[in-house]
């Protein structure tokens, strides 16, 4: 995948989608890097507060849906998770991830868990700069 990658981030076509795609992924990485996540919590949808919540949530089991990490190409990864971007800006800008309850603090690191596990078994994102 090594060479792929580089082969992908270096081509116009797909570079800018998977430069988007990696700054978009490492916020959720950087916030739950750390933190006391408990890897057993789920996404309960009914805790959500905000409607990114659900737009994320979404986002997140389409591309759940349509790749799985370990047996994508670069392309197809590029691809499935490049409408995934928009929903993690929108998420950010509009929902505050610590929240007080710790229900809903707890919920929102359970999406950020599971968002920044997406490329388990295709790349690891903390061996990049910034992660």
């Amino acid at each position: 995948q090594g060479e792929a990658l580089h082969s992908a981030w270096t081509s116009a076509e797909q570079g800018e989608a998977l430069r988007s795609m990696i700054a978009a992924l490492s916020r959720p990485t950087r916030i739950v890097r750390g933190k006391a996540v408990d890897p057993s919590w789920s996404v309960d949808p009914a805790k959500f507060e905000h409607p990114e919540e659900a737009a994320l949530y979404d986002a997140m089991a389409a591309f759940n849906a349509k790749v799985q990490p370990s047996s994508a190409t670069v392309a197809e990864f590029v691809d499935a998770a490049a409408p995934l971007v928009a929903p993690i800006d929108a998420y950010f800008e509009k929902v505050f991830v610590m929240a007080e309850d710790e229900g809903v603090r707890q919920n929102r690191l359970a999406c950020l868990l599971a968002l920044s596990s997406i490329t388990r078994g295709w790349v690891d994102l903390s061996r990049l700069p910034g992660f």
